[in-house]
């Protein structure tokens, strides 16, 4: 008997201690300047002040995958093809990323509010993410401000649309899509969904649309080429702002359209009363019809308010569809769309 309380009394110790070590914290500026080095933050969850990684050999971030939290993160001359690793960083007030050669993708989908993004002077960069990215909250001090310049290769920066009307914001010298506030939406327009297996296609916070008993308002999108046909839409989510209980119809068409007849039904969904800024997810499941769809087709899901009040916060960037409110047809609105593939 006190034989199995020593080792389960030895398991915990154990464990308490693993978790310990892993919520290391290490205070003030720390640097990583070879691949060597990059181990010795494997258990390291939080650095206070500015940690910096350069150094031409450093090639793989993985062993980061604890750090969530640093108070400023600069990249800088590495030989990094990727950010992996760092896909768990949460919290960082400052990101500098510039002359790394062979960076391809930038991926800090964790990261759901700064006050600074530097992104420059990174030859072969085609990708920019921050897919949980909220808030760029400017401040005052010395070279706070957010420019993405001399990425020759970078020509999709729709993820920066919610942040354009900041004053400190530059954008210049990329690739073409890239060059401009301007350049970056009008590409953002003719902009197909990102995905490859068509398991999600998430957006963000954009716009907002007040709609009353026996109003609508619909989407259009056009399901990727590179989707399996075949696959099925799954659900559809928004950001409420009413807080009085309500219910909609959902109908699906095929084609950029709200009339004739519709490919998937599903009547008296009902919600209940939420607070303001609640996420509301429809799931498309028990309606009539099919909801499968074809690569390559565009879809029109259209939403019919029977009783209660809705101010809707839409959720998108771009796709290659059309935002419709009460009968017009609109390519800058975007609903956010969930694709479950069989």
């Amino acid at each position: 008997m006190k034989s199995l309380k020593f080792i389960t009394t030895f398991t915990l110790l154990l464990i308490f201690i693993n978790n310990s070590v892993a919520q290391e914290v290490k205070e003030g500026q720390w640097d990583i300047n070879s691949q060597s080095e990059v181990s010795e933050y494997k258990n390291t969850s939080k650095i206070t002040g500015m940690f910096w990684i350069t150094g031409e050999d450093v090639h793989d971030l993985s062993p980061l995958s604890n750090l969530t939290e640093v108070a400023a993160l600069v990249i800088m001359g590495t030989d990094l093809s990727s950010l992996k690793g760092l896909e768990n960083l949460s919290k960082v007030k400052y990101i500098h990323i510039e002359n790394n050669p062979k960076l391809k993708n930038i991926a800090l989908n964790s990261v759901e509010e700064t006050n600074v993004i530097q992104i420059f002077d990174n030859p072969i960069l085609e990708a920019v993410q921050f897919d949980k990215l909220k808030k760029i909250t400017p401040t005052d001090e010395i070279d706070a401000f957010t420019y993405i310049v001399n990425n020759p290769n970078l020509r999709d920066c729709s993820v920066f649309i919610p942040f354009l009307d900041l004053t400190d914001f530059t954008i210049g010298n990329n690739g073409k899509g890239c060059n401009s506030k301007s350049d970056i939406l009008e590409t953002a327009k003719n902009k197909q969904p990102t995905v490859t297996d068509c398991s999600t296609i998430n957006k963000k916070r954009k716009h907002s649309v007040y709609i009353k008993p026996g109003e609508y308002y619909a989407q259009s999108v056009v399901v990727n080429k590179a989707c399996y046909s075949g696959s099925q839409f799954k659900s559809f989510s928004w950001i409420s702002q009413g807080n009085s209980p309500f219910s909609i119809n959902v109908e699906i068409y095929k084609g950029e359209t709200t009339s004739g007849n519709p490919v998937y039904i599903q009547e008296g969904i009902k919600f209940q009363p939420g607070n303001f800024g609640t996420e509301r997810t429809i799931n498309f499941q028990g309606g009539k019809g099919s909801l499968a769809f074809q690569a390559g087709e565009t879809y029109t899901f259209k939403f019919y308010m029977k009783y209660g009040n809705q101010l809707v916060q839409l959720i998108g960037d771009t796709t290659n569809g059309k935002f419709n409110q009460k009968g017009n047809f609109d390519s800058t609105y975007d609903l956010k769309y969930d694709i479950q593939t069989k």
